[in-house]
């Protein structure tokens, strides 16, 4: 296939290409690579070009724009692959600020240096929060970065483009945020508080001895504990977009799980549901809302997650003195704990329903970190039979 150079203009060449006949009206049909500046450019384009379908590797170019793609792409992709929360973040992050500072570039225009830029200008911002105004964060822009590669990886799979140039970037590294674990005397001190002065006491002793999701736990069945295995299985979760409320399966077959319930769990929910069946029949007609939930409010609705978490759980945090934790730290929380009382990690992970043991592990090492020094001198008492003297500090007697 030879392609031919045509001026198209006063200033601009254009390559066209034979692609063959049309199989249907056999009329030759071409490819036109238009908007090349000089005859140079226009050689070179069409040498390249060349080289690509020798190779079987050239794309012809399409004139969708990047925003355009991406609408596509939400609609024709993520709407049915993704679940309701997913697609929500994707489309946020893609119309807020992807298509503001990307989308009126030509999709096969679209290089690594202004995805690279916008990178760099959206770590620039500040974003209303809790406080005040607040830098973006490194994390937040590697999660805009991780949406770019997926979406323009699919444009190179659909022949849009030839190479996805988001995977020719240098995204900021995401910073690992650090989890605060309450001791043993700060839960105490936690649970003591709640206990006199919230109504949710049970569902964050569930949370601290279990380690379910809040999703989890908000969406627990009745019919999903079994009182005399002590167990309770994770078979949906409840989320909450905006007015809408829904229950859908755990995302990983992974998190759908049997959980052992410790003895303090099964007396509190015993409890929790003589409660519920008293109100049901004080409430009558008026609890119209039975969806079998374990913790829900005084009519059965499913809790606002948002109002739990923020009018109740922080305000016990803040009356016992403790350090502010999130909701979904208690989790993480429970993974260290069992890392500090010997369970072995595969266990963990089918208790905390983690789809690899991968994430396990991270939570095993930053919590055991601390007890390499106690490690280091059981092995040496294990094998010298005692710890060898340590020089006493100048001016103290032995």
């Amino acid at each position: 296939m030879q392609g031919h150079i045509r001026r198209r203009g006063k200033n601009l060449w254009a390559v066209a290409l034979s692609m063959g006949r049309d199989p249907r009206t056999g009329k030759k049909v071409q490819k036109w690579i238009g908007g090349l500046k000089t005859l140079r450019e226009a050689q070179a384009k069409r040498a390249q070009v060349l080289v690509d379908l020798q190779a079987g590797t050239w794309t012809a170019p399409t004139r969708l724009s990047t925003g355009e793609y991406l609408e596509r792409w939400l609609q024709d992709y993520a709407k049915g692959a993704c679940g309701p929360v997913t697609l929500r973040g994707y489309e946020a992050i893609i119309r807020r600020h992807v298509i503001p500072a990307l989308g009126h570039i030509p999709l096969a225009r679209l290089g690594p240096q202004a995805i690279q830029r916008y990178y760099t200008e959206v770590l620039a911002r500040e974003v209303k929060r809790e406080g005040g105004m607040r830098p973006v964060t490194t994390t937040t822009v590697h999660a805009h970065h991780r949406l770019l590669r997926t979406a323009l990886g699919h444009a190179v799979r659909w022949g849009h483009i030839a190479r996805n140039p988001a995977s020719m970037t240098n995204p900021p590294r995401p910073a690992r945020r650090k989890v605060t674990v309450w001791d043993s005397e700060q839960v105490r001190l936690f649970l003591g508080e709640a206990r006199r002065t919230s109504r949710y006491h049970a569902l964050y002793l569930t949370a601290l001895l279990t380690g379910m999701r809040q999703g989890e736990l908000l969406g627990l069945r009745w019919q999903d504990v079994d009182f005399p295995t002590r167990t309770a299985t994770i078979r949906q979760t409840y989320y909450r977009l905006g007015r809408e409320r829904f229950f859908k399966s755990p995302k990983t077959t992974g998190s759908e799980r049997a959980v052992h319930l410790p003895e303090a769990v099964v007396t509190a929910l015993q409890q929790v549901r003589d409660d519920q069946q008293e109100a049901k029949r004080f409430l009558g007609d008026g609890y119209a809302h039975d969806l079998d939930l374990v913790f829900c409010q005084p009519n059965g609705q499913p809790h606002n997650a948002h109002n739990l978490t923020q009018r109740d759980f922080r305000r016990i945090q803040q009356q016992a003195g403790l350090p502010l934790v999130r909701f979904h730290d208690l989790r993480h929380a429970h993974a260290s704990y069992l890392a500090l009382a010997g369970v072995s990690p595969k266990v963990a992970q089918e208790r905390l329903g983690h789809a690899t043991p991968d994430f396990t592990m991270r939570v095993y090492t930053h919590t055991l970190a601390g007890a390499q020094e106690k490690a280091a001198a059981d092995v040496e008492a294990y094998l010298l039979g005692r710890a060898e003297s340590q020089p006493e500090p100048d001016g103290i007697a032995s």
